[in-house]
């Protein structure tokens, strides 16, 4: 008696197990999607694609380069060389 309820619930457990997975990798590709706005990158994309793809996702969002650094030190380059110009 004990096994036939058991295997009456399990279909539930599965779509319970699913939801749950589901909403786990919707909060994790939200973080890297916020990872990825840091580093100068769209948010809304690179969480789409760490969701879809998971684990590759979230390497391909850990791997890129950093835009905002390198704009920011782009900006002092330039603030630097009118510095420079100014005193010849």
């Amino acid at each position: 008696m004990l096994l036939a309820y058991a295997g009456s619930n399990v279909g539930g457990l599965i779509f319970l197990g699913v939801v749950v997975a589901l909403i786990i990798d919707m909060v994790i590709s939200s973080l890297f999607g916020a990872i990825a706005e840091m580093k100068g990158y769209s948010r809304s994309m690179y969480k789409w694609i760490c969701f879809f793809l998971g684990l590759p996702g979230w390497i391909m969002v850990a791997a890129l380069p950093d835009r905002a650094k390198k704009e920011k030190s782009k900006k002092e380059l330039k603030e630097e060389m009118k510095d420079v110009e100014s005193w010849v």
